[in-house]
């Protein structure tokens, strides 16, 4: 009896194809789109998966002199340097306490600039949802919020990572 062959993973997390991510290939239907969905605090929010070039355990970083608090520094990753932002900080949350405070995971995601690290508290994995179940967020006009959906009782924010880029773009430049 052959076994069905499983999509790889990157620690854990089913690995996704960013070529064919957020598509779906017949035609007709309502468009799927493919995220990761990540906790920070208590919320939870959703990457578009051809954002993410991968998740990788919390990575020691190099401090970086007189940047904000949200930069947490540097680190190597297949020969690059990757600025690892603490995504908690960037959103204005407030600072873990008691078991939220572990090392959590980042998500090294795609930018014009290149890979930047997200720290994140948990990775739940990927879900496809279609297009019709998204809700537009009424927030600011550039916030990195865009879209909201329901999971089960959860709110999750859909995160644009170009916004999230300009806003640490934005704030950096104030410090």
């Amino acid at each position: 009896m052959a076994s069905t062959p499983q999509p790889p993973q990157v620690l854990g997390v089913p690995a996704v194809d960013p070529d064919t991510a957020g598509t779906d290939a017949s035609q007709g239907e309502d468009e799927q789109l493919a995220f990761l969905l990540v906790e920070v605090g208590a919320l939870r929010y959703a990457v578009p998966a051809h954002s993410v070039q991968e998740v990788v355990e919390a990575q020691a970083t190099v401090p970086v002199p007189q940047v904000p608090a949200f930069v947490r520094g540097v680190f190597p990753l297949a020969g690059r340097v990757v600025v690892l932002i603490e995504l908690r900080a960037l959103l204005g949350l407030p600072p873990p306490t008691g078991e939220a405070s572990g090392p959590g995971r980042t998500l090294v995601v795609n930018t014009e600039a290149g890979p930047m690290g997200l720290r994140v508290d948990a990775v739940l994995g990927l879900q496809e949802l279609a297009r019709s179940r998204l809700r537009v967020s009424h927030g600011e006009v550039d916030a990195p919020v865009l879209e909201t959906f329901l999971d089960g009782p959860n709110v999750v924010s859909v995160l644009d990572v170009q916004r999230l880029v300009s806003l640490a773009e934005s704030r950096v430049g104030r410090s």
